[in-house]
Formats: C-alpha cells, sequence, structure tokens
C-alpha cells in the first residue's frame, strides 16, 4: 500500500500499516467458501472482532451511535471511510487563502511608511521581518512572509491615497 507524504498523513503514520493489515483480514476471509455469510451477520463479526479490536465500539461510541442498527452502522462507515480516505484539495487550506482587508492593507502602508523613513534602504524581506517585530499584536496571527507579501498591494492603496489627496489639493489651488 502505498504510504501518503508527511503532508498528507491522516492521524498518524501507522494507518496505512493498519489499513494493510485488515485488507489482508478482508483478502482471507473472501477466501473462505462460506464468504458471503462470514461477514452477513455482522453484529456476530462484530462481537468476535471487539475481543481483538474495541476501536469500532470506541467509534460508535464516540459518535453515539449503536452498531445493532442497520442505518447507524451505515453511518458509522460513511464518516470512518470519509476520514481514512477523502481526498484533500490541493494547495493552502481555504481559511488561509482570505484576502486581508482594506483596512488592513492600509494599516500596512502606513507602518511600512513609518518603516520606511527611518530604514529607506531596508529590503522587502528586512522590512517585513521589521514591521513584524514592532507591531507584534497588530501582526500577531501573519507570519513575516505573509506580511511581505501583502505589501505591494499595501503600497498600492498608499499611492492611490497619495493621488487622491494631491488631486484635492490641485482642486483647491484652482480658481472657480
Amino acid at each position: 500500500m502505498r504510504r501518503p507524504p508527511a503532508n498528507e498523513r491522516l492521524f498518524s503514520p501507522r494507518i496505512p500499516d493498519r489499513l494493510s493489515y485488515w485488507r489482508g483480514v478482508v483478502r482471507e476471509e473472501k477466501s473462505r467458501p462460506d464468504f458471503p455469510t462470514s461477514f452477513s451477520n455482522f453484529e456476530a463479526f462484530c462481537q468476535v472482532m471487539a475481543a481483538y479490536t474495541p476501536a469500532l465500539c470506541e467509534a460508535a461510541d464516540f459518535f453515539d451511535l449503536d452498531l445493532k442498527n442497520e442505518k447507524q452502522r451505515a453511518t458509522l462507515l460513511t464518516i470512518l471511510a470519509h476520514v481514512a480516505f477523502a481526498k484533500r484539495p490541493k494547495g493552502r487550506p481555504k481559511k488561509h487563502a482570505k484576502k486581508w482587508s482594506r483596512f488592513r492593507l492600509v494599516r500596512l502602508a502606513i507602518d511600512l511608511e513609518k518603516a520606511k523613513r527611518n530604514a529607506p534602504n531596508l529590503s522587502d524581506k528586512k522590512l517585513s521581518d521589521l514591521l513584524k517585530k514592532k507591531f507584534p499584536r497588530r501582526y500577531q496571527h501573519n507570519s513575516a512572509e505573509m506580511i511581505r507579501q501583502n505589501l505591494r498591494e499595501a503600497r498600492g492603496w498608499l499611492d492611490n491615497a497619495r493621488r487622491i489627496r494631491s488631486d484635492r489639493r490641485e482642486r483647491r489651488r484652482l480658481p472657480v
């Protein structure tokens, strides 16, 4: 059985080994001449297997399901199959893919401007590290790399604000 890469691990690195073990048990049961009846009495199977693996009973207890009820067994089977075999989408999780709000970008632009005044020759990487250290509470849930990635958009907001200010100044100077 293919072992998933470390970043795709389900719960523990032993899960593929456990799945391989149970695949062997099922293959062995299938080879028996009375296979259709050997698994058909699920309650008896559960009682026999509970002595070896109480995990099925624990899973049923965890979800407050009754293994004697066929629909609840199917529910448990669906849940466990989803947990063990569901494919995760590639890329970053969606919860981290949210864009920064306009307010946060403007705040970053202001902080960037203050930092640039004190150290005009710093690279973006060093600037983001400096902002992370200088404003630890403001950027506590963001890495320096994430701050660096948002610097460009923050600069865009800052340039836009400057253009608006200069336009207002021009309007004030023009005679009406």
